[in-house]
């Protein structure tokens, strides 16, 4: 792990998010992109229901390989660390999503309203450039940008899951895709 991350912390809607670099090198992320590159990555995933015709390319990991990755424990820490008052929270799911130009991606949340799940996203790339795009943007009830994360390699972002997101596509001069690893939690209890 390296030191010193850097801490980027913010609120939409009075939901927290909090954007940490550091806790993976570039060369580890180089690395994870070399192995999820290779990953059987299906284009069945859609943003919300009413946008079913725009399917985009995810691989979904079991929950149980998931917690044996070197990721895995880093992520369980900064969920514990920056969301320790939420108490103890259990893996639900995990996925790599895959974009390049071209790709649709729309607004979504990963939890509901009322529930108090976590996402945790990795940045996966071996390098990226400013001028590729890939940000992650964060959105307020009216529907306004409040927050942007932009997808440099090993980057750790954690939010509450009811945060209206959406990653955007790389730029059509980007040379790689755009892989972002997701896990989602929920109260253990």
């Amino acid at each position: 792990m390296a030191e010193n991350a850097g801490i980027r912390r913010a609120q939409v809607a009075g939901r927290p998010i909090v954007a940490i670099d550091g806790l993976m090198t570039q060369d580890e992320a180089a690395r994870l992109f070399g192995r999820l590159s290779e990953a059987p990555f299906t284009r069945n995933e859609v943003a919300r229901p009413e946008t079913r015709a725009f399917r985009h390319w995810a691989w979904n990991l079991n929950v149980a390989e998931c917690m044996r990755m070197p990721l895995y424990v880093q992520t369980e820490r900064a969920v514990a660390g920056y969301f320790a008052e939420r108490g103890a929270q259990r893996l639900y799911r995990a996925y790599c999503n895959l974009s390049t130009y071209g790709d649709m991606l729309f607004t979504h949340t990963d939890a509901q309203p009322d529930a108090e799940g976590l996402t945790a996203l990795w940045y996966i790339a071996p390098r990226w450039d400013t001028e590729w795009g890939g940000e992650t943007l964060f959105f307020d009830d009216a529907g306004d940008a409040q927050f942007v994360v932009s997808p440099r390699p090993g980057r750790l972002v954690v939010f509450d899951g009811c945060i209206r997101h959406a990653g955007r596509p790389p730029s059509r001069i980007c040379t790689m895709p755009r892989l972002t690893f997701a896990l989602q939690f929920a109260p253990a209890s």
